[in-house]
């Protein structure tokens, strides 16, 4: 039987206990996705070596195993402002970068970087006529957007292996993604980079979380856990060079200036924007390119706490 890559589907819930099936449902849980990648088995493993008369190698035993996938989304609203409850997968793949969400009724929800508790989710991958399920997932999160494409959260999950079954594809409800927009002028705003926004064209952005995640360890009596051990967010800035005047990049730089400010809103539409918003950020030094005449100036940028979690925070408005 042939299995089509064409045919697949993605269930993601959050746990009560860790590492137990939360068992979702095509229902309720449901990933809107724009690409996957799929990886069922990561394993470490012990190969024998003895003394023998004669070449060849040696078989090895597995002594640990987990899974990975990667889940491209795109970048939009929960539907409604400030919901009681979000959609149920978008919140589950946030909380489980280590993002905690805390809500303004019928405003927005706020997440923003956490160091303990970190939630876990159950994953299950349907690739046609197979099942691949993963428990104790916890991911790490990349965003990114470049005007006139669709910007997009990635995640890169982790998480403990189960055994694969052949099961029949679920065909998952998805009615509460929002259709989003793209990365332009008209749907996008720029409150402020550096303290200003008159002047300054935007033209990229990403943003790695940077979640250190350690599969399990193997080691006597521990459980099979998955942990984000450390985090150290980093990203990328591309706007369009600039007079001193408008801002002098360069002293800043020089200056080693740490609490800049980033903060845009991506969408106009109530229930369908996202905000992305720092004051904690750091420029590198920039590197200039060329595009059709146009100078680009591009930063590499760090977003490193004053106090654990004010690096960053995305609103759902």
């Amino acid at each position: 039987m042939t299995l089509s890559t064409k045919k697949r589907a993605v269930l993601v819930k959050l746990e009560t206990v860790y590492n137990t099936d939360s068992v979702p449902t095509a229902t309720a849980d449901g990933v809107l996705m724009a690409d996957l990648s799929l990886t069922p088995i990561e394993s470490e493993s012990a190969t024998r070596s003895l003394v023998r008369a004669g070449y060849g190698g040696f078989n090895e035993t597995i002594t640990t195993r987990y899974g990975k996938l990667e889940i491209k989304v795109e970048m939009a609203g929960f539907g409604t402002a400030g919901p009681a409850t979000p959609t149920a997968s978008y919140n589950a793949l946030l909380e489980i970068c280590g993002l905690a969400g805390v809500v303004t009724a019928t405003t927005k929800w706020d997440y923003t970087p956490i160091s303990t508790a970190i939630k876990s989710a159950t994953v299950y991958c349907y690739v046609d006529g197979r099942l691949h399920k993963f428990t104790g997932c916890r991911a790490n999160l990349k965003m990114e957007g470049t005007s006139n494409e669709y910007p997009y959260y990635t995640f890169e999950v982790w998480g403990n292996y189960v055994a694969v079954a052949d099961a029949t594809l679920v065909s998952p409800t998805l009615t509460a993604f929002q259709t989003p927009v793209p990365f332009t002028r008209t749907s996008t705003t720029l409150a402020s980079l550096l303290g200003v926004a008159n002047g300054v064209c935007l033209e990229s952005f990403s943003i790695d979380l940077g979640n250190k995640i350690v599969p399990p360890t193997g080691r006597i009596n521990c459980p099979d856990e998955i942990v984000i051990i450390d985090r150290a967010t980093v990203g990328n800035i591309t706007v369009e060079g600039t007079t001193v005047a408008v801002k002098d990049w360069w002293t800043n730089v020089l200056a080693s200036t740490q609490n800049n400010t980033l903060d845009f809103t991506h969408g106009s539409v109530v229930g369908n924007r996202v905000q992305i918003s720092s004051a904690r950020m750091q420029i590198k030094p920039p590197t200039l390119s060329d595009d059709d005449n146009v100078e680009m100036l591009s930063f590499d940028t760090i977003f490193a706490p004053s106090v654990p979690g004010d690096e960053l925070k995305i609103t759902i408005l």
